[in-house]
């Protein structure tokens, strides 16, 4: 897959999450002129362990995508 086509997949992919959310996630680009990085806010879902929770990862995706894995980075902030 060329990086053309890759970026079509993502853009669409994209432009989907935006439209539809996933409950507990937010998705947008790192910068506005990189579709190949992606910024994740994940919310701790109720009643859980995780509850209340603001979990931050960021999304890297190879220009061969979705043929090749991408890279998921959580930023983790220890308190104890």
């Amino acid at each position: 897959m060329t990086a053309a086509s890759s970026a079509k997949v993502l853009s669409t992919e994209l432009n989907k999450l935006t439209k539809e959310p996933v409950e507990g996630f937010s998705i947008s680009l790192k910068s506005e002129h990189n579709l190949y990085e992606w910024k994740v806010a994940i919310f701790g879902p109720p009643k859980t362990l995780y509850e209340g929770g603001y979990f931050k990862a960021e999304m890297v995706f190879p220009k061969d995508y979705p043929y090749r894995y991408l890279l998921l980075n959580f930023k983790l902030i220890l308190v104890g």
